[in-house]
């Protein structure tokens, strides 16, 4: 179970340019289940996930946008499916470099003056302990990392 917002729903307004810095000291507001701690991957300030994860923001007025998001695999053949309020919007491959990603999201898909869901479903995830042989102790399960979670508007 979740506490309640502190701020009310309008609390988790996208920022001005509808990014979300994945690693940032206040990306927390707007993550739900299946995010693990902050940290620099390849250099890069993020988060890995789990095989699914979701994120959450506040949309005023329901219209259609691009999803961009920068991540990077830890799988090879890593696929990724991305679904709005439950609803699927979009199926990409990922790479194991840092790369962005788009998507539209249709505006009807969105709930005007309310808290939407993003969920970012990966095709699997697994440990480095597991992908190294036992050389990394880290037995976390992880799919991806994400560094941005934007939203363009059109």
């Amino acid at each position: 179970a979740y506490e309640p917002l502190p701020g009310g729903p309008g609390s988790l307004t996208l920022p001005p340019d509808g990014t979300i810095r994945i690693g940032a000291s206040d990306d927390i507001a707007y993550l739900l289940d299946g995010w693990d701690r902050p940290e620099v991957v390849a250099g890069v300030p993020a988060r890995w996930t789990d095989r699914r994860a979701q994120v959450r923001f506040y949309v005023d007025q329901a219209r259609p946008a691009t999803l961009t998001l920068v991540g990077v695999a830890y799988p090879a053949g890593q696929q990724l499916t991305v679904s709005l309020n439950g609803q699927p919007v979009g199926h990409t491959p990922m790479a194991q470099d840092w790369a962005p990603y788009s998507l539209p999201l249709p505006g009807e898909r969105f709930h005007a003056r309310a808290v939407n869901t993003i969920t970012l479903d990966h095709s699997q995830a697994t440990s480095a302990f597991d992908a190294t042989g036992g050389q990394s102790l880290d037995r976390r399960p992880l799919a991806a990392a994400y560094q941005i979670v934007g939203i363009t508007w059109q």
